[in-house]
C-alpha cells in the first residue's frame, strides 16, 4: 500500500480496543485487539508492549510527556502568581478608596463562586465539543486580559466604579479559569496513563512554587511599581504562556486513519483480512453525567476533596486573628502562612508517585492517611479544649506542617481514583469522561474554598478559635468513617461473589 492511501476495508475502532470484522456475506468475523497509537502517529507492536508498559510504571517520563509537564508547569507557576497576589495587594487598595472589609471578603470570594458555577458546563460541554488543548489556552489568555484590566482598577479613584468593576473583572477571571483545570487533568488522563498522580504532583509542586513566590517577588517592589505595573506585568507573563501552549505543546494523539490525522498510519498487514470486508462495532450504552453522584467511591472522593478545601479556606479567613497572640512581626508573620503551602509543595510529588504505585482499594490508605493528618492537624493547632486550655506558636507550626502533609494526601489520588471508578462503573474511557470528572473535581474543591472563610469566619466571631476548628476535625472525621465503611463493604462484596 503507498503511502497516503488508506484501506476503505479497515477502520478500527481504537475506542473500545476490539475490533469486529464481517465478510460482506456475514460469514466470516475476526475479533482482534488492536496495537497502541503513542506520539504522533507511531505504533508499538505486540513485541515492543511490555517494555512500553514497564517504561509506564518507571518514573522515566518521555520527551512527549516532559513537554507536557514543563510547559503546563511554567503556565501553573504564573497562574499560581496571578491567583495569589490578590490576597495581600487588592485589599489595601480597596480601603484606601473606603470600601469595607465585607465588601472586599465578596469580591475575594465571587471568583469561587464563579468557578462553581461554570465548571460543570467545561466538562459535560464546552470541552468535549472544542477539546482540552483550546479551552486551556482560552482559559489562561481570559486569565491573562483579567489581570491587565485588574490592574487598571488603579486608574479610577470613585469607590462605586472601583468596587462594580472589581466584581465583574473578578467573576469574568474564575468563570474563565473554570475551564483550566479539568483541561489540565483531561490531557493528563489521555497522555499520561500509569502515571497519572505522578504527572499531577509536580504540576501542583510547581503551583505551590508560584503561590510561595509570587507574593514574596512582587510584594517586595509594588512600593515602587505600583498596583498597575504589578497586574499588568503577571497578565504580559500570562500572554507569554498562551503563547508557549500554542506552539510547543504537542497535539492530540491521532490514530491510523482518524479524520483529523495529519498522516495515514498505514494498518498491520496480518489485520487486513483478504475478503472484501463491512467494519461492524460494538455499541457502547452511554452514562448520564449524573451518575457519577450515584457511585460510592466517587462520593467520598467527593466528601474528601470538599473537607479539604475546607481547611484550607478556614486558615484564609481566620489565622492571621489567631496568630496576633503571639505578637509576631509582619515578616514571621507571613512566613507561618506559607508553612502550610511549602509542606504541600514538597510532598505532593510523594504522595503522586504513591497514588500511581498503589491500585484498587489501596488507594483509599492514601485518602486515609491524608484526612487523618488533617484531622490531627487540626486537633493540636487549635488545640481542641480537652488537649489544652491555650495554644502556643510551637503547636500551630505542627498543625499547620500536618495540614500541609495532609492536603497532599487527599488530593492527589482524587482524580485518578474517581477516573478508575467512573470506568469500572461503565463510563467510556473517553475525553468527555475525563473532562466530566475534572469538573466535578474544580467544582467541589471551588466549593469548599468558598463555604470555608465564610463559615470559619462566622464559627470564630462565635465560639472562637479554638471551638471553631471542631468544623474541620468533625468533616475529616467523617471523611475517615465513610472510606472506612465503604473498603468494609466492598470487601463484602467481593467475598459473596
Amino acid at each position: 500500500m503507498s503511502e497516503g492511501e488508506t484501506n476503505p476495508g479497515f477502520v478500527p475502532d481504537l475506542s473500545i480496543g476490539i475490533v469486529e470484522v464481517k465478510d460482506i456475506n456475514g460469514d466470516l468475523t475476526i475479533n482482534k485487539k488492536e496495537d497502541n497509537i503513542i506520539g504522533n502517529g507511531t505504533k508499538i507492536t505486540g513485541e515492543e508492549k511490555p517494555a512500553a508498559e514497564d517504561a509506564v510504571q518507571k518514573w522515566n517520563f518521555n520527551r512527549r510527556q516532559w513537554t507536557f509537564i514543563l510547559i503546563f508547569g511554567v503556565t501553573n507557576i504564573f497562574r499560581a502568581v496571578s491567583i495569589l497576589i490578590t490576597g495581600p495587594f487588592y485589599p489595601p487598595e480597596a480601603k484606601d478608596r473606603g470600601i469595607s472589609d465585607t465588601k472586599i471578603g465578596f469580591v475575594m470570594g465571587s471568583y469561587d463562586f464563579a468557578t462553581f458555577a461554570v465548571v460543570l458546563l467545561f466538562g459535560k460541554l464546552i470541552i468535549p465539543k472544542f477539546g482540552p488543548r483550546v479551552v486551556l489556552k482560552l482559559s489562561i489568555l481570559n486569565l491573562a486580559v483579567c489581570m491587565v484590566l485588574f490592574g487598571c482598577l488603579d486608574l479610577t479613584e470613585n469607590a462605586t466604579v472601583f468596587l462594580t468593576f472589581s466584581f465583574l473583572i473578578r467573576i469574568l477571571a474564575g468563570a474563565g479559569d473554570a475551564g483550566f483545570y479539568p483541561s489540565a487533568f483531561t490531557i493528563f488522563a489521555q497522555e499520561f496513563e500509569g502515571n497519572v498522580s505522578t504527572a499531577i504532583g509536580l504540576f501542583e509542586f510547581l503551583f505551590g512554587l508560584g503561590a510561595i513566590l509570587g507574593p514574596i517577588i512582587f510584594g517586595s517592589f509594588i512600593d515602587f511599581t505600583g498596583f498597575l505595573s504589578v497586574y499588568a506585568i503577571v497578565g504580559f507573563l500570562l500572554f507569554f504562556c498562551v503563547g508557549l501552549n500554542h506552539f510547543c505543546v504537542p497535539g492530540p494523539v491521532v490514530p491510523y486513519g482518524g479524520k483529523n490525522a495529519s498522516s495515514v498510519v498505514e494498518a498491520p498487514e496480518e489485520a487486513v483480512p483478504t475478503p472484501e470486508i463491512d467494519v461492524v462495532s460494538k455499541p457502547i450504552k452511554s452514562k448520564k453525567w449524573f451518575e457519577l453522584f450515584f457511585i460510592p467511591s466517587i462520593l467520598v472522593v467527593i466528601i474528601n476533596l470538599f473537607t479539604t478545601a475546607v481547611s484550607i479556606g478556614f486558615f484564609t479567613a481566620t489565622l492571621e486573628t489567631h496568630l496576633e497572640q503571639f505578637n509576631l512581626t509582619t515578616f514571621e508573620t507571613s512566613v507561618v502562612f506559607i508553612v502550610s503551602n511549602m509542606i504541600y509543595m514538597l510532598t505532593t510529588p510523594v504522595w503522586g508517585k504513591m497514588g500511581d504505585m498503589l491500585k484498587g482499594q489501596w488507594r483509599y490508605l492514601i485518602i486515609f492517611i491524608g484526612a487523618g493528618l488533617i484531622l490531627v492537624g487540626f486537633c493540636v493547632l487549635g488545640p481542641l479544649p480537652f488537649l489544652h486550655d491555650r495554644s502556643t506558636l510551637w503547636t500551630t507550626l505542627i498543625g499547620l506542617t500536618l495540614h500541609g502533609m495532609g492536603i497532599g494526601g487527599a488530593v492527589m489520588s482524587a482524580f485518578p481514583h474517581a477516573t478508575d471508578s467512573a470506568i469500572a462503573s461503565g463510563f467510556s474511557e473517553t475525553e468527555k469522561t475525563f473532562s466530566l470528572i475534572g469538573s466535578v473535581y474544580i467544582m467541589t474543591f471551588t466549593l469548599g474554598n468558598a463555604v470555608g472563610p465564610s463559615l470559619s469566619g462566622l464559627l470564630v466571631d462565635q465560639v472562637q478559635f479554638q471551638n471553631a476548628t471542631l468544623l474541620v476535625v468533625g468533616l475529616s472525621t467523617l471523611v475517615l468513617i465513610s472510606t472506612f465503611v465503604l473498603v468494609l463493604f466492598q470487601r463484602g462484596r467481593k467475598k459473596q461473589r
